[in-house]
C-alpha cells in the first residue's frame, strides 16, 4: 500500500526525468542537438541587394544585435531563434546569391554549410551587395566560422 507522503516524490521525478533527456548538456540554457544532427532552417531570406558592402559571417542572439544589423525588417523571437547572416560584400554583377542549406552540429560546434551562386560570365557590370538570413532554433553551442557579434558600425566617409 502507497503512503500519500511518498506520491509527490515519484510526481517530481516524472516531471524531471524528460528534462533532463531533452537536454544533453545540462547547464545549457538552451536544448542541444544530438552530436552529428542537423538544425532546422525555420525560414531564410535570400536578398540580391543590400546597403552592407562588407563581408561577414554573424550569428545573432539578441535584439540589439540584429538592430544593428538592419538588413531585413524580419522580427525574430530570441528566446527560441536566433539568426545567421551571410553577406558576400560589394560585388561587381547582380546574379550573385548566397544561401545557407546546411546547418549541423559538430561536437563542440555548429557548422554551416553555404552555396554561392555566380551570374553568367556575360552579365553586365553592376555593383550589389548580396546576402542571406537563416533563422534556426537557439542553441548555445558557438557557430564555427561565424562572429559571436556584429562588426562595429562604419564611420561615415570609411
Amino acid at each position: 500500500m502507497l503512503r500519500r507522503s511518498a506520491f509527490p516524490r515519484v510526481a517530481l521525478l516524472v516531471t524531471i526525468l524528460p528534462f533532463n533527456v531533452v537536454c544533453s548538456d545540462p547547464h545549457a540554457r538552451f536544448p542541444m542537438p544530438a552530436d552529428g544532427a542537423d538544425l532546422s532552417i525555420l525560414r531564410q531570406f535570400v536578398v540580391d541587394d543590400s546597403r552592407e558592402h562588407r563581408r561577414m559571417r554573424v550569428v545573432v542572439r539578441d535584439a540589439a544585435a540584429w538592430a544593428r544589423l538592419p538588413l531585413i525588417d524580419e522580427r525574430i523571437d530570441f528566446e527560441r531563434e536566433m539568426a545567421l547572416i551571410v553577406t558576400l560584400g560589394r560585388v561587381v554583377r547582380r546574379g550573385y546569391s548566397v544561401r545557407i542549406t546546411r546547418v549541423r552540429r559538430d561536437g563542440p560546434v555548429l557548422r554551416v554549410e553555404a552555396t554561392v551562386e555566380s551570374p553568367p560570365p556575360d552579365a553586365p557590370p553592376e555593383i550589389c551587395a548580396p546576402f542571406c538570413v537563416a533563422v534556426i532554433p537557439r542553441c548555445d553551442l558557438r557557430v564555427a566560422g561565424f562572429d559571436a557579434a556584429p562588426p562595429p558600425a562604419k564611420l561615415p566617409g570609411s
